[in-house]
């Protein structure tokens, strides 16, 4: 039994609810999960490969120099394309292409990157990022892969420029 102002409290738990309200148990009960940083990463690579699997094409670009809100324009624009745009170390993405079977140098990974998937047309989001190219002379294309073949810049430019599957449905 503890006591508090007069107030007498059968056990230790019910002083906390008096704090507390009716969420002090759990409050009191639960803690906090360490997350290594390792944890983290592991996280994320597996998260990345799966993508990475998914995804019909993956365009590396450089985005330094755009805004964070040039940032957030083409997202949705890659997004409404039915792909994703993703940041996150480089060695991550390293690691998560070997978990894939596909190859990149040291030199292809070098610098802020951004990760262009492709899941539903093939290449949709990859023109979306051409245009931006054209219009803002950002991001750069550093390299990517169609299905697993790896594509070079000039490939990623010439694959930009093929129709999108929904114009070429159209003319049929």
């Amino acid at each position: 039994m503890a006591e508090f102002h007069n107030c007498t409290f059968p056990d230790a738990s019910s002083l906390g609810r008096f704090f507390f309200g009716n969420g002090a148990q759990n409050h009191m009960a639960k803690k906090k999960k360490f997350v290594s940083a390792r944890q983290i990463k592991v996280e994320t690579v597996g998260t990345l490969s799966e993508k990475i699997a998914r995804a019909k094409t993956i365009a590396f670009t450089d985005y330094r120099g755009l805004t964070v809100n040039q940032i957030s324009q083409l997202r949705n624009k890659v997004k409404e394309a039915g792909g994703e745009i993703l940041v996150t170390k480089n060695s991550l993405i390293k690691r998560a292409l070997q978990n894939n079977k596909m190859e990149s140098t040291g030199e292809d990974l070098e610098g802020p990157t951004a990760a262009v998937f492709a899941y539903d047309d093939e290449i949709s989001p990859v023109k979306v990022i051409a245009e931006s190219a054209i219009i803002l002379s950002l991001p750069k294309f550093k390299f990517g892969f169609f299905g697993k073949d790896k594509l070079d810049v000039s490939a990623l430019e010439e694959l930009a420029k093929i129709p999108s599957k929904d114009q070429l449905q159209a003319k049929f």
